[in-house]
């Protein structure tokens, strides 16, 4: 995958991975379309290169994904990347009720909005030079962590669907390809921990934005980063050490 010359529309952002990713690829030599809910946060990213155009908007809402679409192919003709990396995560406990409204907003922003996007903006893409959906999916795809299993399963499902939409758009010329992180040291999950400020350890986000751009361009379709390319083959064995250290 060429990243230079580019028009990506990236989800998510506005911190994190996405705030480290939308900075790489200006570095690069793209145009990066940056979304997020926080406006505060995207005027900060934006300011750091005249090549990030921030957008706030809201992917929990359909309604919002639609107007985005329309937005973009309009405004930014060139977009030839939709790369969806936005995700919230939350704590799941099954044993007793559920929070419906976290566990659909996971659903709903980790998995229908990546789809829902993609699927608007296909015909678009399709009219690019060498497009390309770019899903970020996770380690937990292969083996869940059981404290968080909705998001788990999430990940999960976006890794099947982006085999899918693979297999769907490979004669629209459109690639689709998937990233999986382990662990990354952001503040994703922070209801998670004591300080919510904090982050959850892991693999410093330079080195993962690192490894990800070096897979897009060596045109990987699966770009398996530290646990993940274990979790894959031995999901099992992860899942043992992943719960059991997750519950000392």
């Amino acid at each position: 995958m060429i990243l230079n010359d580019r028009t990506i529309l990236l989800t998510g952002g506005s911190n994190g991975i996405g705030r480290a990713l939308a900075l790489r690829f200006a570095e690069l030599g793209n145009t990066v379309i940056a979304l997020g809910r926080d406006e505060a946060r995207l005027a900060e990213v934006s300011a750091l290169s005249p090549r990030i155009h921030a957008r706030q908007c809201d992917l929990e809402d359909a309604a919002q994904r639609v107007e985005l679409a329309e937005w973009v192919v309009k405004e930014h003709p060139d977009l030839d990347v939709i790369f969806n990396n936005a995700a919230v995560q939350y704590r799941f406990d099954v044993t007793q009720p559920i929070d419906l409204v976290k566990a659909q907003q996971q659903l709903e922003i980790n998995l229908l909005a990546p789809l829902h996007l993609a699927s608007l903006l296909v015909d678009h893409l399709a009219t690019r030079p060498k497009p390309a959906i770019v899903n970020t999916t996770s380690a937990l795809a292969f083996t869940p962590l059981v404290e968080i299993g909705v998001y788990s399963a999430t990940k999960a499902a976006l890794h099947s669907l982006s085999i899918s939409m693979r297999y769907q758009l490979r004669e629209r010329g459109i690639d689709v390809i998937e990233v999986l992180p382990p662990k990354v040291d952001t503040t994703i999950g922070a209801e998670l921990r004591d300080d919510p400020n904090s982050t959850q350890g892991g693999m410093p986000v330079p080195e993962l934005v690192r490894q990800a751009v070096a897979g897009l361009e060596s045109g990987e379709q699966e770009i398996l980063i530290g646990l993940s390319a274990q979790a894959k083959v031995d999901p099992e064995a992860i899942f043992h050490r992943l719960n059991n250290e997750n519950s000392h």
